[in-house]
């Protein structure tokens, strides 16, 4: 029991690598450097936001939605890590006990693969609004990847149980060197299980133009959008995600927000590109009939989501959807930026809307606290994280 108990000390050393790495992921991010920003002015922003009310506009602050708390909570990151920490532990326990090594191995990879595959189909029934399970021709291919990405993190979890016995009986420089790579493990182990998401989407048909459905999300953005990437936690939700809270394609994060709201969330594809393995699923035109595919896909989809971006590229995407009369069902996003291209994001959209006659944001600050934007019947709404 004396040596195990030395033992655990690389247990807790790897955990708190961990621990210091999610750290600093979140301290860097410009998001989380943005919120942090905001937190000693959050009086004025909430006086402009009653100056916008009373000149017509509406403010929804995120904590009146259902999901609000969960999402604007500090502590999303580490309940993200949940799954992680909980192995760590149980496998902890067992070494500390004096078991064989197998044992939290096994039991961690029935965890994942059951908890993984049930958890998907526990999100398709809560969705009263899917008729059909994504999974449904490619079950297989989701147990194999659960398997993959579960033996991958046993890997990382008898890295452990090797450093700790080497700290033990070894030199300790070894144990600290295994320790790090344990934890590069459990880092990137969810890398197998995105290629495998990614043939299964390859294998699914896209719900483009006279294709798309009340099931569809037609998701419009500048090219130049594609490769922003942010830190977010609550992207950490699907079987192939990392089990540490990560950067991800603010694209990913979307489809993330909307998994329970549609089948599908589409996108035209840029020419020439290499079709993206996650995110929205790409359809592909040519110069003549793009247009006339997104006025289709506009027409019949559920909602549409707009990145406001920094270039004129959006201009004709906005004024059609103005002109169709769609805007109503239209979600404008303000991707994390600096205050200056934010605004610039937002004017570009706002001019191209062609309602001139809304209650428009004219504060810098203010738009820094807005994370979305919709359109009541004759003026915007915002969305706010306070």
């Amino acid at each position: 029991m004396g040596e195990h108990a030395l033992g655990l000390t690389m247990f807790v050393l790897t955990a708190g690598l961990l621990v210091v790495v999610v750290f600093l992921r979140a301290r860097v991010d410009p998001g989380t450097r943005e919120r942090r920003a905001l937190r000693s002015v959050g009086i004025d922003i909430w006086e402009w936001f009653a100056r916008f009310e009373r000149v017509g506009g509406r403010v929804q602050d995120l904590e009146g939605l259902s999901w609000g708390s969960a999402l604007r909570a500090r502590k999303v990151v580490w309940l993200v890590a949940a799954q992680l920490i909980g192995l760590l532990t149980l496998t902890a326990g067992i070494y500390l006990a004096g078991w064989p090594w197998w044992i939290p191995l096994i039991a961690a990879l029935l965890l994942v693969v059951a908890g993984g595959y049930f958890g998907e189909v526990r999100v398709f029934l809560a969705d009263d609004t899917a008729t059909t399970w994504r999974y449904e021709g490619s079950k297989g291919l989701l147990l194999f990847g659960l398997v993959v990405k579960g033996v991958v993190l046993c890997a990382g979890l008898g890295l452990v149980w090797l450093a700790a016995d080497l700290f033990v009986s070894g030199p300790a420089l070894l144990a600290f060197a295994v320790g790090i790579v344990a934890a590069v493990v459990f880092d990137r182990c969810h890398i197998p299980a995105r290629a495998i998401e990614g043939v299964i989407r390859s294998r699914q048909s896209i719900a483009f133009a006279e294709n798309a459905t009340g099931e569809t999300i037609l998701y419009l953005r500048s090219f130049d959008d594609d490769t922003a990437v942010v830190f977010a936690p609550v992207a950490s939700t699907r079987w192939y995600a990392p089990v540490l809270p990560q950067r991800v394609r603010f694209e990913e994060l979307v489809e993330a927000w909307t998994f329970k709201e549609a089948a599908q969330v589409v996108a035209i594809g840029r020419p020439g590109e290499r079709r993206p393995s996650l995110g929205a699923g790409r359809s592909y035109w040519t110069d003549e009939t793009w247009q006339e595919a997104v006025r289709r896909t506009a027409a019949r989809c559920k909602a549409v989501i707009v990145v406001a971006g920094t270039t004129e590229g959006l201009g004709w995407e906005i004024s059609t959807l103005a002109e169709m009369g769609v805007l109503g069902k239209t979600l404008l996003l303000l991707p994390p930026d600096t205050s200056e291209k934010t605004e610039q994001r937002y004017r570009r959209i706002a001019a191209a809307s062609n309602r001139e006659h809304d209650a428009l944001v004219d504060d810098r600050l203010a738009l820094s606290a807005i994370p979305a934007m919709g359109l009541t019947k004759s003026t915007w709404s915002k969305s706010n994280v306070g």
